[in-house]
C-alpha cells in the first residue's frame, strides 16, 4: 500500500514509509510540550485544511509562517471557537480534498459535546477520510481531567501518537511512542526524538 510521509523522516521509516491514506491520528501531548512542532511539520507535506478550536486563526497562520518547512499557500485555517464549534469542523470535514490533510487543534471542545453527538462526528470523519484517501490529525492535550469522550476518540483512531517529555538533570528529553496501528507494525522501542527548529532523532545515549 502506498503511504502519505508525515514530513518526519524518522517517524515515516518506523511506519514502513508513512501513514496509510485515510487514517485518523490521535496525538497525545502534554499542554507544556512541543506538539505544536509536530503539527506544524505535518502541515508542510501536503493540502491543508487546519481547524482552530482554541486559538486564533492569526495566532496560527504566524505559527505556521515561522516554519521553514511549510508552504503557507497550502495551508487553509479555519475557527471553530463556539457552540457551533462540532458543526463548524464538520463543515470542513466534508470538504476534504482527496489525500490531503486535515487538523483539529486540539479535540478537547470536540470531545466535551454529548457522547451521540460526538460519535456521529467521528464516524462521519473516518468516513470522509477514507473516502478521501486523506489524514486526519487530532491534537489530544491531555490534562488531569481528560473529557469522557477522549476514550471513544483513541478507541477509533488508527494510530495514536504519545509525545512524551521529562527533564534529565540538565537536559529535556522528549520521547515518541506509538501504542496503536491498527494494521500496522507497532515500533519496539519509542522514538527518542530532539525538538528544535524541527524534528530529528536524538543520538545521545541513555546513561542509566
Amino acid at each position: 500500500m502506498d503511504r502519505l510521509a508525515t514530513g518526519i523522516p524518522v517517524l515515516d521509516r518506523v511506519l514502513d514509509g508513512g501513514l496509510p491514506p485515510g487514517s485518523v491520528v490521535v496525538l497525545k501531548a502534554d499542554a507544556a510540550s512541543q506538539s505544536e512542532l509536530f503539527i506544524n511539520t505535518f502541515c508542510g507535506v501536503r493540502e491543508t485544511q487546519y481547524v482552530t478550536t482554541v486559538r486564533s486563526t492569526t495566532t496560527v497562520e504566524r505559527g505556521i509562517e515561522r516554519s521553514d518547512a511549510v508552504d503557507t499557500e497550502s495551508v487553509t485555517v479555519h475557527a471553530a471557537h463556539d457552540e457551533e464549534a462540532i458543526e463548524r469542523t464538520a463543515a470542513v470535514v466534508s470538504e476534504l480534498d482527496t489525500e490531503s490533510t486535515l487538523i483539529v487543534d486540539s479535540v478537547e471542545p470536540l470531545e466535551r459535546t454529548d457522547a451521540e453527538t460526538y460519535r456521529r462526528f467521528i464516524d462521519d470523519l473516518m468516513t470522509r477520510v477514507i473516502d478521501a484517501e486523506a489524514i486526519a490529525i487530532l491534537h489530544a492535550v491531555r490534562s488531569e481531567h481528560d473529557p469522557e469522550n477522549r476514550v471513544l476518540t483513541e478507541q477509533m483512531a488508527d494510530l495514536v501518537f504519545d509525545l512524551r517529555s521529562r527533564v534529565t538533570g540538565t537536559d529535556v528529553e522528549h520521547r515518541l511512542i506509538v501504542p496503536k496501528f491498527r494494521g500496522g507494525v507497532i515500533p519496539e522501542k519509542p522514538l527518542k526524538l530532539k525538538l528544535g527548529e524541527s524534528v530529528t532523532v536524538d543520538t545521545s545515549r541513555d546513561i542509566a
